[in-house]
């Protein structure tokens, strides 16, 4: 007869991996489960992408400025749908001084005026900024070398193979 020893089992969870017992398990199957109830106020953190929200807005209404008030709309979509705002996060990537002298001002001074009024505010220097490049003057808008050399490499591997 062959017998062996019971596999001893970790109490602890791994990473990543959530342990629920015996007890938690069996409550888990019941109509109102192992979740606690929903909260009667329910907080909300917006996270917003300045870049994404401009093209987004210019895309449907045509807007060719960035003039949104980031707390305001944040504040707006947590009435609208019954909650309470914690915090507002602002991102946005900002063209360096060489790239672009205008924006790189306008989106120093806003992040700025955003952090007096309570909005935490990350940024850094875009890489891929539109720069003019030696392309015909004809093409509006302005080639950038980063999308002409993404052209050439889609060009290259379209090409037929040579026999």
């Amino acid at each position: 007869m062959l017998t062996s020893t019971p596999r001893r089992i970790s109490l602890r969870a791994s990473g990543g991996v959530l342990y629920f017992g015996a007890r938690q398990a069996a409550q888990s199957q019941r109509a109102e489960g192992c979740m606690p109830p929903e909260p009667s106020s329910k907080r909300a953190i917006a996270f917003i992408d300045g870049q994404n929200l401009f093209y987004a807005v210019k895309h449907a209404f045509g807007y060719t400025f960035p003039n949104y008030d980031a707390s305001a709309l944040a504040n707006a979509v947590c009435r609208d749908s019954g909650w309470t705002l914690s915090k507002v996060h602002f991102y946005t990537g900002i063209p360096s001084v060489q790239d672009d002298p205008f924006w790189n001002h306008f989106w120093s001074a806003k992040l700025a005026v955003m952090g007096t009024r309570g909005v935490v505010t990350f940024s850094r220097h875009s890489s891929t900024a539109t720069r003019p490049s030696p392309c015909p003057t004809a093409r509006p808008p302005p080639c950038s070398s980063d999308r002409k050399r993404r052209g050439r490499t889609a060009r290259a591997r379209h090409r037929a193979p040579r026999p």
